[in-house]
């Protein structure tokens, strides 16, 4: 079972972490929260990702989900693909939505297919006021 890191600014990370409850067991998978806060420093960030991706990794690697594209925490999470431990083992997504996670967290590991999460995460962005007028 892959894990999971929530990554964000402040504490968006607990808000969809709080969220997950409602529609799943997020006891039964390894989920941390990682939220940048606004005094803290980039290295000080980057060592707390990187313990959350170490804690969270059962074996089978770990996808990180960053609350926005280019964000700190997104370029944060891209430059751990770079260090050779995480080789072929870490995911980063960024530009999420709750839609996006649950289908991810529904997901059976071999089943993991990243075009397909993508276009999850893009069809749940709609406007209700095209669909209701």
């Amino acid at each position: 079972m892959k894990g999971i890191v929530l990554a964000s600014h402040c504490k968006l990370a607990e808000g969809f972490y709080d969220a997950l409850k409602i529609f799943t067991d997020v006891e039964a998978r390894p989920i941390a929260c990682v939220g940048l806060q606004p005094e803290e420093a980039i290295r000080e960030y980057t060592d707390r990702l990187q313990a959350a991706v170490d804690h969270v990794d059962a074996g089978e690697g770990v996808v990180i989900f960053c609350d926005l594209a280019f964000g700190t925490p997104s370029n944060v999470a891209a430059s751990l693909l770079k260090l050779e431990k995480y080789k072929g083992r870490l995911e980063v997504i960024s530009g999420i939505n709750l839609a996006l996670i649950l289908e991810f967290i529904n997901m059976k590991d071999d089943e993991f297919d990243r075009t397909y999460l993508l276009n999850v995460g893009k069809e749940a962005v709609v406007s209700i006021n095209a669909l209701v007028e």
